[in-house]
């Protein structure tokens, strides 16, 4: 095992949390034009309910992104 793979899985898990925070948008988007366009009561609930699970992978992503990143000590600490 080098030391690319010591570093891989988090940037997997990355990616795949940035994907699923993209596709989520796009799904609160969708929802969105449909509701502009015909003012479905269905469509109001689907953005509600995407904007509530985007926010919670938002938060996943803030918290991982906390964990693994941390700012390196200055060389006279």
């Amino acid at each position: 095992m080098g030391l690319r793979d010591l570093f891989k899985p988090r940037q997997d898990k990355f990616l795949k949390l940035l994907i699923g925070q993209a596709s989520k948008t796009l799904e609160g988007m969708e929802a969105l034009e449909d509701y502009m366009k015909d003012g479905d009561e269905e469509a109001a609930k689907r953005v509600i309910r995407a904007e509530k699970e985007a926010d919670e992978l938002r938060r996943i992503l803030i918290d991982e992104l906390n964990r693994t990143f941390v700012t390196p000590f200055d060389r006279e600490d």
